[in-house]
């Protein structure tokens, strides 16, 4: 089939042929998830008053803003050191996502405003939440047989998103269909909590290190 297509249309024989164009391709598409779920949790933050899905809203919001800034440089440079600049201030905005997470965490346990959603609703965070987890993995593998920066923060972001909205589907499973005592939840929000926290904080020092140690190189 991909013999059959070549030279077919020129987009084609680049989707085929640059690999970059497939990553950020990708990352493009991802991206534009990203704000479609970003919107979708802030409707649900103003129809059921929920700060936590509000908050949500703003986190997705985010990381789809950090692949459009890969996407942008992936198309309008290949400067090695703007690469690095770009990649070192995405994993500045993972430390301040992590405090957006921490904070809203807190919130939600100590004001205990644990929202009970349908089960269309809940479909939808979990498939959200397995598509973002694929994505993740399908990252990791590509990630390692490249030493591509970019390709590393989008590997990273793909994380950063997948662990949180794990979070979220637990959280909202809790609270609809857990039959659990309250300490228990409570319990599991500041461990799962505290444990994502410190993903986020080491994907973005990742990519700091990434970046510092690239520039000291070249």
């Amino acid at each position: 089939m991909k013999v059959w297509l070549s030279g077919k249309n020129k987009y084609l024989d680049k989707l085929f042929s640059d690999s970059q164009f497939r990553v950020f391709l990708a990352a493009a598409f991802c991206g534009g998830w990203n704000f479609i779920y970003a919107l979708f949790n802030i409707i649900l933050g103003v129809i059921y008053r929920s700060v936590w899905s509000l908050t949500l809203g703003i986190y997705y919001f985010s990381f789809g803003c950090m692949r459009a800034a890969l996407v942008a440089h992936g198309k309008s440079a290949k400067d090695k050191r703007k690469s690095e600049s770009v990649v070192k201030h995405i994993g500045l905005a993972f430390f301040l996502v992590a405090l957006l997470f921490s904070g809203t965490v807190l919130l939600s346990i100590v004001e205990n405003h644990s929202k009970r959603y349908n089960t269309i609703i809940m479909i939808t965070i979990a498939t959200y939440t397995f598509f973002l987890l694929i994505m993740a993995i399908v990252n990791i593998f590509k990630a390692r047989k490249s030493s591509d920066i970019k390709l590393i923060a989008i590997r990273n972001i793909s994380l950063g998103g997948a662990v949180v909205s794990m979070f979220s589907l637990e959280k909202s499973m809790m609270a609809t269909f857990g039959e659990n005592s309250v300490q228990y939840a409570f319990l599991m929000q500041i461990l799962s909590g505290a444990g994502i926290f410190l993903i986020i904080i080491v994907l973005g020092a990742n990519l700091i290190r990434i970046s510092r140690d690239r520039k000291l190189v070249n």
